[in-house]
């Protein structure tokens, strides 16, 4: 497979199951969050679209931690989406929901605000500190964020919000945000490419009718080939 391919348009996702690609919606949020989507409600529409999911919510791991638990036969990313002090979200995506599950309760937990889906207590330097002892793919979600808010990772160094060299520390890059304008995109995918990182895409849903809509393809079929596929950059981003 060609690396880093990135492809601006509406991903077919039947063309892509038919030649054996896994496509997962790699950034989607549910009620355990911000939002309303139930779990089981998720898992019945990738499962009709027959892709894989990794559920993000927002400093919390409820919803990851139930989809995994009962998969119905889709393929469920362990996931996380932390928002960190400065403004940034990273995202985590772990091998298995144990580890997940221990980093949350030993890292996150203790760090949340009053109100627990905005910003924590953590800056991008001590969340990626505290990555260091578990096998996960650590990646800035939209990394040139909103138009006001600098929830990018990109947007705050260049705001000198966040040091520079933090981006040394980040394995990988969402280059395709559901929730961000082409234009955003587009900057992702020049950063990505410059600091050859390896690159993610996924909606950053909250509806089902977003889920699939922007999906990272590879040849796997478990999550630990997926994830290792992403570090390796053998996968696409639709």
């Amino acid at each position: 497979m060609v690396k880093n391919k990135i492809f601006f348009q509406k991903p077919n996702l039947e063309l892509l199951d038919s030649i054996g690609l896994q496509s997962v919606d790699m950034h989607f949020h549910s009620c355990y969050s911000d939002c309303y989507t139930q779990i089981p409600n998720i898992l019945k529409k990738a499962k009709k679209k027959n892709i894989g999911v990794a559920i993000t919510d927002h400093n919390a791991i409820g919803g990851a931690l139930k989809a995994c638990n009962d998969n119905k036969g889709v393929m469920v990313i362990p996931g996380i989406e932390v928002s960190c002090k400065e403004g940034p979200h990273i995202l985590l995506y772990f091998y298995n929901i144990k580890e997940l599950e221990e980093f949350y309760i030993k890292n996150i937990k203790p760090k949340k605000n009053v109100n627990p889906y905005w910003v924590t207590k953590l800056k991008v330097s001590e969340l990626l500190e505290k990555t260091t002892n578990y096998n996960c793919i650590r990646c800035a979600a939209h990394p040139y964020g909103y138009s006001i808010i600098a929830s990018g990772l990109s947007k705050s160094v260049k705001r000198h919000n966040v040091n520079i060299k933090t981006l040394d520390d980040i394995d990988s890059m969402e280059v395709i945000c559901g929730a961000m304008n082409r234009v955003l995109n587009r900057r992702a995918q020049k950063k990505a490419l410059m600091l050859n990182k390896s690159v993610t895409g996924g909606t950053d849903g909250h509806t089902l009718f977003e889920l699939g809509n922007v999906v990272t393809s590879s040849y796997a079929n478990d999550v630990d080939t997926f994830l290792d596929n992403i570090a390796k950059r053998k996968n696409l981003v639709i």
